[in-house]
């Protein structure tokens, strides 16, 4: 598979396949500040979804939209909500921390 260089239009893409599937999640570290407006570099998208099955699956459903090839494992530590996925399966990198926290 292809990787992409970093861009911050990446957390842009991502937050356009997650508002697709409805999923529930927050933006954080670099990629949330690149999108409110500041300057800044990161190597891959951080996020902090809601932690519960159904968000899992629908957060799985997206990333396949955006080009990750999300295997069956992959699938259950997402909707499983495991406290910190790291995905470097697809034409960039993606952090989800599942940490229970926000309902």
């Amino acid at each position: 598979m292809k990787r992409d260089r970093f861009s911050p239009l990446q957390a842009q893409q991502v937050a356009a396949a997650f508002a697709e599937h409805g999923v529930d999640y927050m933006f954080i570290g670099k990629s949330g500040a690149i999108l409110l407006g500041y300057p800044g570099t990161t190597q891959d998208v951080d996020v902090f979804p809601r932690k519960d099955k159904e968000n899992g699956m629908r957060i799985a459903k997206a990333l396949v939209d955006l080009g990750f090839n999300i295997d069956e494992g992959l699938a259950e530590d997402i909707s499983s909500g495991k406290d910190f996925v790291q995905i470097k399966t697809g034409p960039f990198d993606i952090d989800l921390s599942l940490r229970a926290g926000w309902n």
